[in-house]
C-alpha cells in the first residue's frame, strides 16, 4: 500500500506543493527589504492575473493578514512574496509535466472575525489554492471554516 501526502486531485497536489515551499520559506524568516508597507493598500493586491503569465499557467497563493498592524501583516505578506519570487526565479513548479508560476493575492483581515471572513471570500474569488493567514487567532478561527468548505488549505503563522 502506497501512502500519499496529498489527496489525488490536481488542486490538492498544486496547493500542497506550493504550501510546502512556503512553509520552508517561513523557516528562513522574513525578507530584509519589505516589498510593501503601505497601510492604505487595496483590500486585495493580486501580483499576476490568475489565468497565467504569458503562456505559463499560474498558481495563486493567498495571504490574509492585518495589514494595518505595524510589524505583523506586511512582513507576513513580504515573506510569502519572497518565497514566490524565489520559486518563479528558479523556473516555477512542475506538476505532472506542466510548469506553473506562483502569484500572490493579499487581503486585509484587520484582525477582525467579520473582516477575515470577507477576506477569505475575496482570496477564494481571486483563485487562491492555498492561504497563509490569518494574523490574529480570532480572525483565523472565523476564516478557517470558509477555507475548509472550499477545500483550500490554510497555514496559520
Amino acid at each position: 500500500m502506497r501512502l500519499s501526502l496529498f489527496a489525488p486531485s490536481k488542486r490538492w497536489r498544486l496547493a500542497g506543493l506550493a504550501g510546502l515551499i512556503l512553509v520552508i520559506s517561513f523557516a528562513a524568516g522574513p525578507p530584509l527589504t519589505p516589498v510593501r508597507q503601505s497601510p492604505a493598500a487595496a483590500p486585495v493586491a493580486l501580483a499576476a492575473d490568475s489565468a497565467g503569465i504569458g503562456d505559463t499557467p499560474v498558481i495563486v497563493i493567498g495571504v490574509a493578514a492585518a495589514l494595518d498592524l505595524p510589524g505583523l501583516g506586511w512582513p507576513e505578506a513580504n515573506s510569502v512574496q519572497l518565497a514566490i519570487d524565489q520559486v518563479n526565479a528558479a523556473g516555477g513548479i512542475n506538476v505532472g509535466g506542466v510548469t506553473y508560476l506562483l502569484a500572490l493575492a493579499v487581503a486585509d483581515d484587520g484582525c477582525e472575525p467579520a473582516q477575515a471572513v470577507a477576506a477569505a471570500h475575496t482570496l477564494l474569488a481571486a483563485g487562491a489554492v492555498g492561504v497563509i493567514g490569518d494574523t490574529c487567532s480570532s480572525a483565523t478561527l472565523a476564516a478557517a471554516p470558509v477555507y475548509r468548505a472550499a477545500g483550500v488549505p490554510m497555514i496559520s503563522p
